[in-house]
């Protein structure tokens, strides 16, 4: 599968300020700024704002070719899907949820885990897609991030996590809450073998997810202005009643107080991730 040559919707608006059509370009609205940005270079700059240096959330397959030094890769646990054992219905139902999510993403489920390799390093990636039900965690998911690791166990390479994830997915109940312990079992057993365990963590990751997987690397990076947390601000301000700090939740304010090991912005996560998962290998053998 190529991912690279593929192309996927944007996740920005795209700006009501027609440009003139002299100019030939199609612009877009930074979410940030409101900058009018000229898409092709927006793209180029893998979604970051050359105004403001936002960082605008990237599909699953976007962030794949972003970090993979290669176009091909193993697809891992592509063949398992969804179940709807509640039969659970809000507005709509699951199965519309799912069908519209697919659509959406062109994901087949909120997590793609895939062997591949980073600046030539060959290792597991899992990577969380928020356009998928808000990367909410699943049956599939949690099963994906487990069969991840086991394969980066058995091959022994490091295992990277990309996460971006409101939390657990509540139309599949408990056992959308299973996959927390289901996952934390894996990186057990990971941690047991001493093989890196690198979690890049982006805007949003929040929830069940933050709860597990997103907070057991051995190395913790987050990208520039990512919200981290398990509930959003304004639900623990109002818990509280207290005033919260400024910049409360952003990845800038957890290194501050020792949460994450580093901040990196969108355009060298590629040469610091490889460059630590040298480190590690090289401090294992």
């Amino acid at each position: 599968m190529h991912w690279i040559d593929k192309k996927w919707p944007l996740s920005v608006h795209q700006s009501k300020r027609r440009p003139p059509k002299s100019c030939g370009k199609t612009f877009i609205s930074c979410r940030s700024c409101q900058s009018q940005v000229d898409q092709d270079e927006f793209h180029a700059a893998h979604k970051v704002c050359p105004v403001c240096g936002f960082h605008h959330v990237m599909t699953g397959y976007e962030r794949l070719a972003l970090l993979t030094s290669s176009a091909d890769g193993e697809l891992l646990g592509e063949s398992l899907s969804a179940s709807d054992y509640l039969n659970f219905s809000d507005t709509v139902s699951y199965q519309e949820r799912l069908l519209a999510a697919r659509k959406k993403s062109a994901m087949t489920e909120s997590v793609l885990s895939v062997v591949s390799a980073i600046d030539r390093v060959p290792c597991v990636l899992s990577i969380f897609d928020f356009n998928f039900i808000g990367g909410s965690l699943g049956e599939v998911a949690g099963s994906r991030i487990a069969i991840a690791i086991q394969t980066a166990i058995e091959r022994q390479l490091p295992f990277v996590c990309v996460t971006a994830s409101g939390g657990a997915r509540m139309q599949e109940g408990v056992l959308s809450l299973f996959q927390m312990a289901k996952m934390s079992a894996a990186v057990h057993l990971l941690r047991q073998t001493r093989l890196p365990f690198f979690n890049l963590l982006t805007h949003p990751t929040f929830g069940g997810v933050t709860a597990s997987i997103a907070m057991q690397g051995d190395i913790i990076i987050a990208e520039q202005g990512a919200h981290i947390g398990f509930t959003g601000a304004r639900v623990i301000a109002n818990a509280t009643q207290e005033k919260l700090p400024d910049g409360f939740q952003t990845a800038e304010f957890l290194k501050a107080h020792g949460a994450i090991d580093d901040v990196v912005s969108r355009d060298k996560l590629v040469s610091y991730i490889g460059r630590n998962l040298r480190k590690a290998l090289a401090n294992r053998s």
